[in-house]
């Protein structure tokens, strides 16, 4: 790990009250192929799920079932593995709450958003807090199918499956 290669481009501490937070290409471009976001978001309503769609041409990519995701609960082993989705990736296997202390924090790299041959993908390790639940880890990760390889990523969408964001922050980092 060498910092030097890191550059922060985005530092976000006040996401509140929206449907959804958008990574733009002012942001996501053709300066760097590769990204580590770290990001905390909080639900307005408990009993939700976490998601991200990427973008293409500055259009969303949020049907048509052009990715795989997988999510894996750390300790106790359930799985959700699906071709076909409408969603890039799903962050988490059990709910999240919303209560105080409770949300989820996402620290993911999203890879190849640039080349015309491999197709764009996300992995990486989010911890949540489920509705007045125990404190849960997952890993997780997503792709573009491989008919999908030729997208040139440039944006990222967060929401929740149900309900507004009521606060998150974000970080966002390009790798050299």
């Amino acid at each position: 790990f060498n910092s030097s290669e890191f550059v922060k481009i985005l530092d976000i501490d006040n996401i509140s009250g929206v449907s959804s937070y958008h990574i733009t290409s002012t942001y996501i471009n053709s300066t760097y192929n590769n990204y580590l976001i770290l990001a905390h978001f909080k639900p307005v309503s408990g009993g939700t799920y976490l998601y991200s769609d990427a973008f293409s041409g500055g259009v969303a990519v949020d049907s048509g079932n052009a990715y795989g995701r997988y999510v894996r609960e750390v300790g106790s082993g359930s799985v959700w593995n699906s071709d076909n989705q409408d969603e890039l990736v799903l962050y988490n296997y059990s709910t999240i709450g919303n209560s105080t202390g409770e949300g989820i924090t996402v620290n993911a790299m999203l890879q190849q958003t640039n080349p015309t041959t491999i197709p764009v993908s996300i992995t990486g390790t989010s911890t949540y807090l489920t509705n007045a639940g125990p404190i849960e880890t997952a890993n997780f990760g997503g792709s573009m199918g491989g008919g999908a390889s030729s997208n040139v990523i440039n944006g990222l969408n967060f929401y929740f499956n149900s309900g507004n964001i009521s606060t998150g922050r974000i970080k966002l980092y390009g790798i050299k």
